[in-house]
């Protein structure tokens, strides 16, 4: 049976395709179909880190020095964060404005968040393959 880190694994690269999905939903124009698959790969991002990266993260912190905490660990986290925030936030502003003119201004903002999101995961890959293999 396969972990929960293993199962995480999967579920980020599921991130991945859904968010390649999000950005070509997004290029063809179907901003309502674009903003809700986005608010369920941030729902599910925000399950994996609840569920699995926190209490991993704990388990890290606590039986490692902060000196034996890798690279890949505090750029994979940080990273994270500001994935966290900037997908929170720019969900908050599509639910309250209608798709159109709000999106377009906030592409740049959305693109970043992308590129972000993808970095994140690929550094989340490393940390599984530096931890379990």
């Amino acid at each position: 049976m396969a972990s929960t880190s293993q199962l995480n694994l999967y579920i980020q690269l599921i991130l991945i395709v859904g968010l390649t999905v999000g950005l070509l939903l997004s290029k063809r124009k179907k901003l309502v179909q674009h903003g809700w698959l986005m608010l369920i790969l941030t729902l599910l991002n925000l399950a994996s880190i609840i569920v699995v990266m926190a209490p991993v993260a704990y388990q890290l912190l606590t039986r490692l020095t902060l000196s034996s905490f890798s690279l890949i660990t505090i750029l994979h986290a940080s990273l994270g964060l500001i994935v966290l925030y900037l997908s929170i936030r720019l969900l908050t502003i599509w639910r309250f404005q209608k798709p159109g003119s709000t999106c377009y201004r906030m592409k740049d903002q959305m693109l970043k968040l992308y590129l972000f999101w993808v970095a994140e995961v690929i550094l989340g890959i490393a940390l599984y393959y530096q931890l379990y293999i």
